[in-house]
């Protein structure tokens, strides 16, 4: 059977093991766990952090060979094993007392790893007993989505880049979760505004809004009108006039975006992917224009698309490499990138939300194991 062990991904994060049993992918992480708990306590959280994995990343997406060898779908599967022996695990998990929020995965070795010592070495994981447990974080998603409009979409040939595209995709789906539903007002500018204003309209009413209002600017059409993110002339505007009113329900207690616990945006980590909220680097921006994933005249607007204002400038290299290896693995799977700089309801972001990009570490398992480049992710 087709196998990796201690598969890293090139994202710098994450290790793994993976297999080909049947028509599943069975992926295993290792953990020995340091702490001070009790072994109940420690038990508990691990049963309840495999239970919430297999909950939440189980019946997402799965992969599809053009090759005949391999027919059918590959469903992924999660075992979290605990290992008593720290050098054949992949992580040394830190497990402490108290409430979720503060977790990390390293790109590091565990410190503690014998300097004698050749070869695989684990990183370090540090979890809270809390980091199982649900939170809402929907006031702190919607405050982001206000932040994010006007939204400025540039067309080239009328038709917005693949990324402005994705990114619209998910505001509107967002917003289309609000209740009473939000106004959204759709301005075009440039040369054939009414087939540019349609083509907006259609897409955000696709994603499920439908209070959405065609607007024709007041500026005369001599009047040369131009993007506030990149300067061009052939753009459309989204905005929301009256705003996003958080006053209107309680999300308290009818949360519109639920993270389903800390522990399940980590275990993202250590499959390898990225954190979402972090700014898109330079590094990442320029492979992004190289796979025409964004044209020219956006890149400077996406490196700053930033509604918390986080400094660009305190992205680590490694992360900004990070970045670079995870948007190749988007080219080479043929799905879209994240959308880096905001908080979303995606799950490496605030919320529970699966894309296909969240599955491109697994698929380049896959790769490496087979050897066959033929393989695609597909919705189960």
């Amino acid at each position: 059977m087709p196998q990796v062990k201690n598969f890293c991904p090139k994202t710098g994060v994450g290790r793994f093991d993976a297999k080909l049993v049947g028509n599943t992918l069975d992926v295993k992480i290792k953990l020995h766990v340091k702490s001070a708990l009790d072994t109940t306590q420690q038990t508990q959280f691990k049963n309840l952090f495999e239970t919430l994995v297999k909950q939440h990343w189980e019946n997402q997406y799965g992969f599809q060979c053009t090759n005949p060898a391999y027919p059918g779908v590959y469903k992924p599967v999660f075992r979290i094993k605990s290992e008593d022996d720290m050098m054949n695990s992949h992580f040394v998990l830190n497990l402490l007392e108290g409430g979720g929020g503060t977790e990390s995965v390293a790109r590091t070795t565990y410190y503690q790893v014998p300097k004698t010592h050749t070869g695989f070495a684990p990183t370090v994981a540090q979890l809270y007993t809390g980091s199982v447990q649900p939170t809402n974080s929907s006031g702190g998603v919607l405050e982001d989505m206000k932040n994010s409009f006007p939204f400025y979409v540039d067309l080239v040939g009328n038709v917005p880049s693949p990324h402005a595209a994705s990114q619209l995709k998910l505001l509107a789906t967002q917003l289309a979760k609000v209740t009473p539903s939000v106004l959204v007002r759709v301005t075009a500018y440039g040369t054939n505004r009414a087939q540019k204003r349609t083509g907006i309209i259609q897409l955000l009413t696709n994603c499920g809004l439908t209070n959405v209002l065609a607007r024709t600017s007041k500026k005369s059409v001599l009047t040369t009108s131009k993007s506030k993110t990149t300067g061009g002339t052939n753009y459309v505007k989204v905005s929301i006039p009256n705003g996003v009113d958080t006053g209107t329900f309680d999300v308290n207690t009818q949360p519109l975006f639920t993270y389903p616990g800390a522990a399940v945006h980590e275990f993202g980590h250590m499959l390898g992917l990225m954190d979402e909220y972090s700014c898109l680097s330079k590094k990442a921006s320029d492979q992004m224009l190289q796979f025409n994933f964004i044209e020219a005249s956006e890149q400077q607007q996406w490196e700053s698309f930033n509604p918390n204002q986080a400094p660009i400038n305190t992205i680590s290299g490694t992360v900004d490499e990070g970045q670079r290896k995870f948007i190749k693995y988007c080219q080479k799977a043929h799905v879209d990138p994240p959308h880096f700089g905001q908080h979303t309801f995606n799950i490496m972001a605030n919320g529970s939300f699966f894309q296909p990009c969240h599955f491109v570490t697994l698929w380049a398992a896959i790769v490496a194991m087979t050897g066959d480049n033929g393989w695609s992710i597909v919705k189960i």
